[in-house]
Order: C-alpha cells, then sequence, then structure tokens
C-alpha cells in the first residue's frame, strides 16, 4: 500500500514538473510586465515546494519534515494568492484546501493505526500536487518560458 502512494505522489509530482512553465510559440508579446514576473516568480516558488512536499519518502521523512514541507507549500501558495488574478482564485483555494487537508492529516498522524495515517498522508499529497498541477496548468499563459 504505501508503495502505491510513495508511486502516486511521484506521479504527481511529474506531473506538475510537466505542467510548469512550459513554451508558448503563439506569444505575441516579448515582454513581461510586473504583474506577470511577480506571478511566474510565485509560481515557481510553489512549484519548488510542492515537488519537495511530494517527494518524500513517508516512511523515512517523519513528521516535522513533512509539516515543514507544508508549511513551505502553504507560505508560496499565500504569496502567489497575492499576486495572481481573481480568475484564478478558485484553482488557489482549491490548493489551499489540500494543504488544509494535509496539515490535518499530520495533526492526526498517530491516532490511528501507522497504515492508516500513512495512507491519509499520502493521500492528502497527492491532492496537493494534483491541485498544484491544475494551478499550474491554468498559469501556463502568464508564465512562458
Amino acid at each position: 500500500m504505501l508503495r502505491r502512494i510513495l508511486s502516486g505522489t511521484a506521479v504527481v509530482a511529474l506531473a506538475l514538473t510537466v505542467a510548469g512553465c512550459g513554451s508558448d510559440s503563439d506569444s505575441s508579446s516579448s515582454t513581461t510586465t510586473s504583474g506577470q514576473s511577480a506571478v511566474c516568480k510565485d509560481k515557481t516558488a510553489l512549484e519548488d515546494s510542492v515537488k519537495s512536499l511530494t517527494s518524500l519518502d513517508l516512511a523515512t521523512a517523519g513528521e516535522g519534515k513533512i509539516e515543514s514541507d507544508a508549511k513551505d507549500v502553504q507560505k508560496n501558495l499565500d504569496a502567489l494568492g497575492q499576486s495572481v488574478k481573481a480568475n484564478l482564485k478558485p484553482e488557489v483555494d482549491a490548493l489551499k484546501s489540500a494543504v488544509q487537508d494535509l496539515e490535518d492529516a499530520v495533526k492526526n498522524f498517530g491516532n490511528q493505526s501507522i497504515s492508516q495515517s500513512l495512507q491519509d498522508t499520502g493521500s492528502a499529497i497527492s491532492k496537493v500536487g494534483s491541485a498544484s498541477a491544475d494551478l499550474a496548468k491554468k498559469l501556463d499563459d502568464q508564465c512562458p518560458s
């Protein structure tokens, strides 16, 4: 079961990487506004923190590392939430919800069997990765590389 959870988080991390700032050959503008620069910088920081979180080995990471990485995701998400346009707020809110679910899973870690705790935490990490990938896809237009 743990291998499936870890495999799932690895797939999500790969999807996030692929969905990252890709090139847009149809881009007609070569200039980037400072708002777009902030969004792209915040997007990159968020992607990096999500990659770190989703690549954890749950069997060895420990509660402190998972919690620390989740806080990094939250910090970077808050920054991105301030810099994105209103039309992306639903995706930002979905990711915030996924991060909150992860924080809850970490807080409840050990209140049940270790296998259930690992499964719940792995599932929550996967949701963070999926919500991040959804947001990254929406940001590709604003952040061509």
